[in-house]
């Protein structure tokens, strides 16, 4: 792994020391600037999760602000895939989490109608909810399908929100740090003796886009599973069982009690 990996690597979990706005967003020539994005996720996101009360209290206007920005860029007009998996990767988790602060305090975003499906962000002169968004990544993104793990709706059981912001040069190596501490969180995995894939039920509409994997669905899970359940899959002959996630918020530790 080159050294200029490492660090991304960790930054995608909030582990590098620093993983905040001092950490420069490097953008290629014509790439929507997520530099706002980018300082909010550094002051709010890390390690032991998300921090809404202070993001409520102290960020919200500039979220608004962010939104409002990326309403307006013309993300088509770009020509690589990397800055566009970037953008909506960015814009999922921008939305995802104003719709968390909007409702603030809950527990789960079960308790917020509509977040996946039915609330929308303006996007240009429409809106976008988060599971139009899934389907854009999905479209633009199917060389890369395990940047569909990487949408962090701020939920357990879901990808953690990384501190820093995605950006065409980042994509890769962060999103496959995110992708595989999401496959662990979601539970997926391959029980050989049942011949049953256990797989996050979000995965469940975007199947077909992990299917067209170059090597089909096994190829996308041998990332994530053993080379042995790997071949087992290969067979054909399995069923796949979705889970549910509980929608539980991955909010950050309270501090520890001083007196302790």
């Amino acid at each position: 792994m080159s050294k200029t990996l490492i660090p991304l690597f960790l930054l995608a979990l909030g582990l590098f020391p620093g993983a905040s706005a001092a950490q420069e967003l490097v953008l290629e020539k014509g790439e929507f600037d997520a530099s706002a994005w980018h300082e909010l996720v550094g002051r709010f996101a890390g390690e032991t999760g998300v921090d809404y009360n202070a993001w409520k209290d102290h960020g919200t206007e500039d979220l608004d602000a962010f939104l409002a920005a990326a309403a307006d860029f013309d993300v088509f007009s770009i020509m690589g895939k990397e800055p566009k998996g970037a953008f909506f990767l960015n814009l999922y988790n921008a939305w995802a989490v104003r719709q968390i602060l909007e409702h603030y305090p809950v527990e789960s975003v079960r308790d917020i109608d509509g977040f996946f499906d039915s609330n929308g962000t303006r996007f240009g002169d429409k809106e976008v909810t988060l599971e139009g968004i899934e389907g854009l990544l999905g479209k633009y993104m199917s060389t890369m399908p395990s940047i569909l793990l990487c949408t962090a709706p701020g939920t357990k059981g879901r990808a953690p929100l990384p501190s820093l912001a995605y950006s065409a040069g980042t994509l890769a190596p962060a999103g496959a740090a995110v992708a595989a501490a999401s496959a662990t969180a979601g539970g997926i995995r391959f029980d050989n003796d049942a011949s049953v894939l256990h797989m996050p039920a979000y995965l469940e509409k975007n199947i077909a886009v992990l299917e067209s994997h170059r090597n089909g669905l096994a190829g996308f899970l041998a990332q994530f599973i053993t080379l042995s359940e790997v071949m087992a899959l290969t067979s054909g002959d399995y069923t796949i069982i979705y889970h549910q996630a509980d929608g539980a918020l991955n909010m950050a530790a309270p501090a520890a009690d001083e007196e302790n």
